[in-house]
């Protein structure tokens, strides 16, 4: 079994993680940042963030740089990476020290790719696309109302910095026999709608 300790922009971590790590389980844990914000990325990073804010609750440096390359490439069976052996990809990260953890110098394939925070002129490879397009919204068959069933209605409540939610009952804004959206009482609608197959799938919560 591997754990995953995710730290999100939707879901700071609320405590400290660290009675987790130990030398026993350090081997069988990866970070994770899914969903983290493009802000939170230039103003605080992305693993390299987990990395730092690892060592400052006391986790070994190296456990932690550790838990950041080598773990997850042999998780995902990238065994052509992840550490600094013969025969592995040279894509290599310098660090100016082991307690900043800020990247002095970054090698793509053994060749210097950026360095003090500059991207430097590369070769980038050719490669193929094989994503297809997946926004296929046939917004003609969407729309957003919601016939009032009546005047309350279940209602997820958002905690900040977290993923879970809480359950509510509230009172809902009607108009016309729907219920509509009221910022002034914070109650939004909630939509799933089919962006790949373009048959304009939907549906729609208050």
């Amino acid at each position: 079994m591997t754990i995953f300790i995710r730290e999100a922009t939707t879901r700071a971590q609320p405590g400290r993680f660290d009675p987790l790590i130990t030398p026993a389980t350090a081997a069988r844990i990866c970070w994770c940042t899914d969903d983290r914000q493009p802000s939170d990325l230039l103003d605080q990073g992305g693993i390299d963030y987990l990395v730092r804010r690892a060592i400052r609750l006391g986790i070994d440096p190296v456990t932690a740089i550790q838990i950041a390359t080598i773990n997850p490439a042999s998780y995902y069976g990238l065994h052509d990476r992840g550490a600094i052996t013969p025969g592995r990809r040279a894509d290599l990260v310098v660090l100016d020290n082991l307690r900043n953890v800020t990247t002095k110098m970054v090698l793509r394939e053994g060749k210097v790719a950026a360095q003090d925070g500059q991207l430097l002129p590369y070769e980038k490879p050719q490669r193929e696309v094989r994503l297809r397009g997946s926004m296929n919204v046939n917004w003609d068959k969407v729309n957003f109302r919601v016939e009032a069933q009546g005047r309350r209605a279940n209602v997820i409540g958002v905690i900040p910095d977290q993923i879970v939610t809480e359950h509510l009952i509230e009172d809902l804004t009607i108009e016309d026999g729907e219920a509509v959206q009221d910022p002034g009482l914070d109650l939004l609608k909630i939509a799933v709608i089919d962006r790949h197959t373009g048959k304009g799938n939907f549906t729609v919560d208050s």
